[in-house]
């Protein structure tokens, strides 16, 4: 694999770093959907181990892996990519043009976050990647989160544990520098114009340098105005100057300046320097906290020292000086109540420091408890009072089992016990029923150690993640629906190249037969039958995948009625249909329109369990500005379907298109996102009108087609002879049997092949013979070889006129939509007629070149 050049331009703004892993086809077709999009994309080809070591100089947020081959191992490709040390964990995405469990489930195993078959419309891909791209946000938020405030309150412990300065400076030091992954972290004692090291994560020759602030303004500045500096570029920064020469690889260092601050005084700085290109938000956050921690450390520690000394030196000179006159110790008695002054002032700034550690903890959006080793509580936050309605007052010095049911109390108390007998941290989940229902919470509770190292209080830190979870659930009904696609998809697949067989049969029967024979008019109802049939597996693609839709320019009235029935049958319900006869011709996938009406025909005999009467009208209308609409001017068909049932609450009118969304206790709520989507795809419109117990009116807006309604074919008409060499590409032997027979008996002569390797070295050798091919039939969808799309591009190269029709039972393929665009001259959806297929080799054989 071998990296290639960012396809985007570095600007300002955020931009998505994403990995594409396969091979270069693959990875320049699949980019396209990032087209428009803020984000650099690197382009990567199996098998290189440098692009792989580089993925963690990249540290990519996504990594697409195209698998495309059935042998292709994307458990070791996911496992090798997770195996990469990276300082955050990318999304990894295996896609796959075919659908395998075997591959789908070896992904997921070795660390892929999700499985998509291809194709798949770019929308729902982007949909997909930015859900998981929201959760890895999140997760990576929530860690920061929780591990600033775990350094918050280590720095808190170290501050309030020691009057050492030394210590707590360095402690402070040290824990910014590993948070925020800083080379080198300092805090300097600013005195005037002179910056003077008193602890630092780096060398003994750092701890004692002196800096004249006067040459470095931009410090001094951040310093006076109390804001902090970061600076990039820095080994080419006149600041770097004095300390260049003690250390190394500047190359892309950034450098960070927070001033240490308590109201208008500044006693120095926090200076911290980073091989990256900047600090994040939530690091200069940490890095203000910490400067205001070291600020009363350092306060205090002085103060304690030089209280200390001047005791000790007071108290030996009251020893000394006992016989001194009154002059002697009025002089004592001021310095004694000076002594009280300073001391005030030590309590002043630890009360100060205390407000600033609450603060922080009661804004926390997270539930913070302290309970001692006896259970009693010690300190709630906020959260913690807002949650459970609780004053703090009346919390402190109770138990759980004074406040919770007992099973609460016992789950608490066990926890609680789990962190004292492992002197640990722990994680765990919990529901907690609250008033708007169940929240799912992450519960973080650690020991808090007093000077001499003994267990001194328990901390809990709960999280809300219901948001996180919900999520999850959603992700995983995509992924659900998702198979079930696939699993119709192949089911309606198979039983086109049934149908196929039987139709094909049956019309090629028909055409033998004396119309005047008894039975002709039975085979005549089969027939009808399976052209029926025909529509519903065409239905049963449309929800398996969607898809552009296949347009044929219809009159929709009849259509209307017979789907109507169809979708009313055998309920309590009765159909009224208000239908002229000049209805303008619409161009619709009739299978995916008739989904639209099944919908909500279904939805109107539900709001009416006890029966009723359902409306369904149609009529022209000319839409223009004033109607209000979002849709352009011109000529629409407009179709009704209207009960008189329970009706839809207002305050659900907005969402009922949304999906998922539904007022129904079994309802999956993608009926009508289903019909919305299929009408916005249609260039249509949908609209709703409700009131409770007065029913419901959908009416839909479809543009009138410029175009005569096409004839659909009913089975009736003569097969249409010809003659010519054809050659057919089909793996079902059923298929080619019928085509066969077909040929044979509309007057051409045939040849079959399996799979299109075979087929292109097949029409390669007639092209040299004396009776090369006039045509050829291909199926688009051949398991195991090489199926329509491609073969087409190898016949192409052989014959740039070739004349080829595409067959295929998944009728929503965009290939079947948009033939010409392939190469193709024409096209027959399984399963077809004789006549059909008759029609279609005709058209194409006479054609001019």
């Amino acid at each position: 694999m071998r990296i290639g050049a960012s396809c985007g331009m570095k600007d300002d703004n955020y931009r998505l770093k994403v990995v594409i892993l396969g091979d270069r086809q693959e990875c320049v077709s699949i980019s396209g959907i990032f087209e428009g999009r803020p984000c650099d994309l690197h382009l990567a080809t199996y098998g290189d181990e440098d692009a792989l070591k580089s993925i963690a100089e990249i540290e990519p947020a996504l990594i697409l892996v195209c698998s495309s081959f059935r042998d292709l191992d994307a458990s070791e490709i996911c496992g090798r990519i997770r195996s990469i040390n990276q300082c955050l964990r990318p999304v990894v995405i295996v896609t796959s043009p075919v659908f395998s469990e075997e591959i789908m489930i070896n992904a997921l195993k070795g660390g892929a976050d999700d499985f998509i078959i291809l194709p798949v419309d770019s929308r729902v891909l982007l949909a997909r990647i930015d859900a998981h791209l929201k959760t890895r946000k999140f997760s990576v938020d929530m860690a920061l989160d929780k591990r600033n405030i775990e350094t918050v309150l280590d720095i808190t412990k170290a501050v309030s544990s020691t009057l050492d300065a030394r210590s707590v400076l360095s402690t402070i030091v040290c824990k910014i520098a590993e948070i925020t992954g800083a080379k080198r972290c300092s805090i300097l004692l600013v005195a005037g114009n002179t910056g003077y090291v008193l602890a630092s994560n780096d060398s003994p020759e750092m701890q004692e340098l002196k800096i004249d602030l006067a040459r470095y303004p931009e410090v001094l500045e951040a310093i006076k105005i109390r804001k902090h500096l970061m600076v990039e570029d820095m080994p080419n920064h006149p600041m770097m100057a004095e300390i260049k020469g003690l250390i190394s690889n500047l190359e892309g260092m950034s450098v960070l300046v927070v001033p240490i601050t308590f109201g208008e005084d500044v006693i120095g700085t926090l200076f911290l320097r980073a091989q990256k290109q900047v600090f994040g938000e939530k690091e200069i956050e940490l890095c203000r906290i910490a400067a205001n921690a070291s600020y009363p450390a350092l306060r205090n520690a002085r103060l304690y020292e030089n209280l200390k000394e001047e005791k000790e030196r007071l108290l030996q000179e009251r020893i000394d000086d006992l016989a001194k006159s009154r002059a002697e110790l009025v002089a004592t008695n001021e310095a004694l109540n000076k002594e009280i002054a300073e001391r005030r002032r030590a309590e002043e700034s630890i009360r100060v420091h205390e407000q600033m550690i609450s603060s922080i903890i009661d804004n926390s959006t997270a539930i913070i408890s302290v309970k001692d080793a006896g259970a009693r509580y010690q300190l709630v936050n906020r959260k913690f009072e807002e949650i459970y309605r609780l004053d703090i007052e009346k919390l402190k010095g109770k138990t759980d089992h004074d406040i919770f049911p007992k099973n609460t109390a016992d789950t608490l108390r066990s926890d609680d016990l789990k962190v004292l007998a492992s002197k640990a941290p722990i994680a765990l989940e919990r529901v907690i029923e609250l008033d708007d229902g169940p929240h799912t919470y992450l519960i973080t509770k650690f020991p808090l150690y007093d000077p001499s190292g003994e267990i001194l209080s328990v901390c809990s830190m709960s999280t809300d993640i219901t948001a996180h979870k919900c999520l999850e659930k959603e992700l995983m009904k995509a992924q659900k629906l998702e198979s079930i696609g696939v699993l119709a998809g192949g089911i309606a697949h198979d039983f086109n190249n049934i149908l196929t067989g039987i139709l094909a049969n049956i019309s090629l029967l028909s055409e033998c037969m004396d119309r005047a024979d008894k039975n002709y008019r039975w085979l005549r109802e089969v027939e009808k039958a399976t052209f029926r049939a025909r529509e519903l597996t065409h239905q049963l693609l449309t929800f398996s995948k969607g898809g552009k839709p296949v347009k044929e320019s219809v009159h929709i009235g009849k259509l209307l009625e017979e789907w109507a029935r169809f979708a009313s049958r055998g309920s309590k319900t009765k159909c009224l249909f208000s239908i002229p006869e000049d209805l303008w011709p619409i161009e619709v996938d009739a299978g995916q329109i008739s989904q639209v009406i099944n919908n909500l025909v279904i939805n109107a005999e539900q709001a009416m369990p006890d029966g009723g009467e359902i409306k369904v009208s149609a009529e022209n209308t000319v839409l223009n500005a004033e109607e209000r609409l979002p849709l352009g001017n011109g000529r629409y068909v407009k179709i009704s379907i209207e009960d008189k049932g329970v009706g839809i609450q207002e305050e659900f009118l907005h969402k009922i298109f949304d999906p998922y969304f539904t007022t129904k206790q079994t309802g999956s709520g993608l009926g009508l996102y289903s019909a919305y989507s299929i009408i916005k795809n249609h260039n249509g419109y949908i609209g709703v009108e409700s009131r409770i117990g007065a029913g419901t009116a959908f009416d839909i807006y479809l543009p009138a087609s410029e175009r005569n309604a096409e004839i659909r074919d009913d089975g009736s008409g003569s097969l249409i002879r010809g003659k010519g060499k054809i050659l057919v590409v089909d793996d079902e032997e059923i298929i080619r049997n019928v085509i066969g027979a077909i040929l044979t008996f509309t007057g051409y002569k045939a040849e079959f092949v399996a799979e299109g390797k075979q087929a292109i070295e097949t029409y390669r050798k007639a092209q040299k013979s004396a009776e090369p091919f006039d045509a050829v039939i291909i199926d688009l969808t051949i398991p195991g070889g090489m199926g329509g799309r491609e073969t087409i591009k190898g016949l192409l190269d052989l014959d740039s006129k070739v004349k080829a029709i595409v067959s295929s039972g998944y009728n929503n393929d965009p290939i079947m939509a948009d033939y010409s665009k392939y190469g193709f001259k024409g096209a027959v959806r399984k399963p077809f007629s004789a006549l059909e297929l008759s029609k279609a080799l005709h058209k194409i054989i006479s054609e001019e070149d």
